[in-house]
């Protein structure tokens, strides 16, 4: 009887946990057909860091060089893409219109910006922010 209500139970849960695989974005392999498609031919080392995709890749030099993925919209961030970065003062003005204050430690890893910073609400983030367009990616409570 234990194991009906079990596989009952999974059998309720299966969508829920199908749509929570849909809302963080595309999978491992979606991810690589997405860098396939941009031309991004060489792909290695692809996980989900920090709320976002990292993956090493080969530029056509030979040499290794690490990009992002953003999980909701698919979005490629490469330094080396030819769009240019934010600069620091404006991700931390675009930061500070956004209600964060006491923003700290802020730095730039590739083409995604990073800061700790307290939110509106009072909490303790870390926020990483696209440093194309200074959009927040990902905030996690800061421990």
């Amino acid at each position: 009887m234990k194991v009906l209500y079990a596989m009952a139970a999974l059998l309720i849960a299966a969508p829920v946990l199908a749509d929570d695989h849909k809302a963080r974005g595309p999978a491992r392999h979606d991810v690589r057909g997405i860098l396939n498609t941009a031309g991004y031919t060489t792909v290695r080392d692809l996980e989900l860091d920090d709320g976002l995709w990292e993956v090493e890749v080969q530029h056509e030099d030979g040499r290794w060089y690490d990009i992002h993925v953003v999980p909701d919209s698919g979005e490629i961030l490469d330094p080396r893409a030819g769009k240019p970065v934010l600069p620091g003062k404006e991700i931390l003005a675009r930061l500070e219109a956004g209600g964060y204050t006491k923003v700290r430690d802020l730095e730039l890893e590739d083409a995604v910006w990073e800061a700790d910073a307290t939110a509106p609400d009072g909490k303790r983030v870390e926020v990483r922010l696209n440093g194309f367009d200074g959009t927040v990616l990902v905030t996690e409570t800061d421990d």
